[in-house]
C-alpha cells in the first residue's frame, strides 16, 4: 500500500510539470494520461458495450430454442448459490476461529496468571526473609491482580463469541465446545501460493472463468446458426385467427340473446303497464263510489264487504303488476349490462384478431428482421462478455496477488514473532536471575513477564490469521470471490 500511495503521489506531482522528464521518455500532459487511462478502461468500453438491443417478439421466439443458454443460466445460478454457501462457510470459519483465539486467550492469560501468582509467592517469602522491598511485594500484588482481571476479561469476551455462535448452530446459549484446529501448525511453501503460478491455474480452472467460457463459446455457436433457424411456424398464427373468429361468433350470439331479451321483456312492461293503468282507473272509480255510499250511509254490511274486497284485490293486482315491471326493468338494465360488456369485449377481441392478422400477414418479413436483432445481439454479448472475461482474469490475478502478499507478510510476521517470543523467555529467565542477585528491580522482571505474555499472543493471533487465511484460499480457490 505504501509504494503504491508513493507512486500515486509522484504521478500527480510530476504530470504537471511535464516539461521536467526523464532522459528519453515521452512527455505527456495530465489530461492525456487521464484520457489513455479512460481509453484502456474496461469498464468504459463495458459502458459503452451495454447499449439497449430491442428484441422483437419473433426474435425472442427463436431464444425460447436456445436450450445452450438456457442450460447455462442455470449453472450460473448454481454457481451464484455455491458462491453464496461458500460465503457462509466464509462466516463460519471466521466465527469458529474467533472462538478459538478467544479460547486461547484464555489459556495464555491463565497461564501467565500461574506465572504471577508463583512470582507473588516468591516475592512475599524474599520480603520476610528481608531479601525484597515492600514496593516489590505491592508491584507483585498489583501484576497479580491485574493478572486476575485479564482472566476474568478474556473469559467474557469467550461468553460473549460463544453466545453468537450457539446462535449461529442452534445450540444452548451458554453450550460449550471443545475446538482444535492448529494441534499442527504449518506454513505453506511459497510455490503453493505463487501469485504467476497461481494467476495461471485460476484462469484455466476457476469456476466463475470456466462458465464465462462457456457462455462465450455458446454464444459464438448461436451466431453461427442463425442464418439456418427454420422459420415460425405459421400454423400457430391461423389457430389463433380461427380462435378469434369463434369467439367474435360467440359474442354475437350472446349480443343477439341480450337484445331479443331486452325486447321481450320491454314489450311485457309495457303491457303490466297499461294493465296496471287500466287497473288503477277502475280501482279508483270503485273507490270513489265506496266513499259516496259510505259518506251517504246507504252501505248495507254485505255491500261494504264487497267494496272493501274488491278494493283489496285490485290494490293487489296493481301491487303484482308494479312488480313485474319492477322485474322487467332488472332484466332489461342485466340485459343491457351484459350487452355492453360483450360489445367491449367483442371490440377487444376483434382488435386482437387484426393485430394477429397483420402480425401473420407480416410475418415473413418480421422473421428476417428478427434474424437481424439477434446477429446485432449476439454479437454486442460476445463483447460484452469478452470484456468480461478479460475483467475476471484480472480480478483472479488481483486476488491471488493479494492471497500471495497476505502469506509473505504473515510469514514474515510469524517469523519474527517466534524470534521474539523466545528473545524475551531468555531475557525473562536472565531478569529474574539479575533480581534474585539484586541488580535489578522486580518491575523490570514484570515488565519482561508482561512483554512475554504480549509477545506470545502476537504469535497466536498471527497463526490463527494465517489459519483463516488458509481456509480463505481455499474456498476462493472452489469459487469464492470475497
Amino acid at each position: 500500500m505504501r509504494k503504491s500511495l508513493i507512486v500515486i503521489t509522484c504521478l500527480v506531482t510530476l504530470l504537471p510539470y511535464s516539461k521536467v522528464s526523464a532522459k528519453g521518455k515521452t512527455e505527456q500532459s495530465l489530461s492525456e494520461v487521464v484520457n489513455s487511462v479512460i481509453n484502456q478502461s474496461l469498464d468504459a468500453k463495458s459502458l459503452i458495450m451495454d447499449k439497449e438491443i430491442s428484441l422483437s417478439g419473433a426474435a425472442y421466439r427463436y431464444q425460447e430454442g436456445f436450450s445452450g443458454l438456457k442450460a447455462i443460466n442455470i449453472e450460473i445460478q448454481n454457481l451464484t448459490k455455491r458462491s453464496t454457501l461458500l460465503g457462509v462457510e466464509s462466516e463460519a470459519n471466521q466465527l469458529v476461529y474467533g472462538y478459538y483465539k478467544d479460547g486461547q486467550s484464555i489459556k495464555l492469560q491463565e497461564d501467565n496468571l500461574k506465572v504471577t501468582e508463583k512470582e507473588y509467592r516468591n516475592i512475599q517469602e524474599k520480603y520476610n526473609e528481608g531479601l525484597s522491598a515492600k514496593g516489590d511485594v505491592l508491584r507483585a500484588k498489583k501484576g497479580l491482580r491485574e493478572a486476575e482481571l485479564a482472566v476474568k476479561s478474556a473469559k467474557l469476551k469467550l461468553d460473549e463469541t460463544t453466545l453468537q455462535l450457539n446462535q449461529k448452530i442452534g445450540k444452548e446459549l451458554n453450550a460449550e465446545h471443545k475446538i482444535q484446529i492448529l494441534s499442527e501448525f504449518s506454513l505453506l511453501s511459497s510455490t503453493e501460493y505463487d501469485a504467476e503460478i497461481m494467476a495461471k491455474e485460476m484462469k484455466d480452472k476457476h469456476p466463475s472463468i470456466v462458465l464465462i467460457r462457456k457462455k462465450l463459446q455458446e454464444y459464438k455457436n448461436i451466431l453461427n446458426r442463425i442464418d439456418s433457424l427454420p422459420n415460425l411456424d405459421e400454423a400457430k398464427y391461423v389457430k389463433q385467427l380461427n380462435g378469434f373468429e369463434q369467439q367474435i361468433s360467440n359474442l354475437t350470439n350472446k349480443m343477439d340473446d341480450a337484445k331479443t331479451i331486452a325486447k321481450e321483456e320491454e314489450l311485457d312492461k309495457s303491457k303490466s303497464g297499461e294493465e296496471k293503468i287500466e287497473i288503477e282507473a277502475v280501482h279508483k272509480k270503485v273507490s270513489q263510489e265506496y266513499n259516496k255510499a259510505r259518506d251517504e250511509g246507504s252501505l248495507s254490511k254485505v255491500e261494504e264487504e264487497n267494496y272493501l274486497k274488491n278494493i283489496s284485490s285490485f290494490e293487489k293486482k296493481i301491487k303484482n303488476l308494479t312488480d313485474k315491471m319492477d322485474e322487467a326493468d332488472s332484466e332489461i338494465q342485466e340485459a343491457v349490462a351484459a350487452l355492453g360488456l360483450w360489445q367491449n369485449e367483442r371490440v377487444e377481441v376483434e382488435t386482437a384478431h387484426e393485430a394477429v392478422l397483420k402480425e401473420y400477414n407480416k410475418s415473413l418479413e418480421e422473421q428476417r428482421k428478427a434474424k437481424l436483432e439477434l446477429k446485432e445481439y449476439y454479437a454486442n454479448e460476445i463483447q460484452k462478455t469478452e470484456i468480461e472475461l478479460v475483467k475476471q482474469e484480472r480480478r483472479l490475478t488481483s486476488k491471488v496477488t493479494q492471497f500471495a502478499t497476505q502469506f509473505e507478510v504473515l510469514r514474515g510476521q510469524i517469523k519474527l514473532a517466534e524470534e521474539k517470543v523466545e528473545e524475551i523467555n531468555t531475557l525473562y529467565d536472565q531478569q529474574k536471575e539479575l533480581y534474585d542477585f539484586g541488580e535489578i528491580i522486580f518491575l523490570d522482571v514484570q515488565k519482561s513477564q508482561q512483554s512475554g505474555l504480549a509477545d506470545q499472543m502476537e504469535l497466536a493471533n498471527y497463526q490463527l490469521d494465517y489459519q483463516i487465511l488458509k481456509e480463505e484460499f481455499i474456498l476462493f480457490k472452489n469459487g469464492y470471490i470475497m
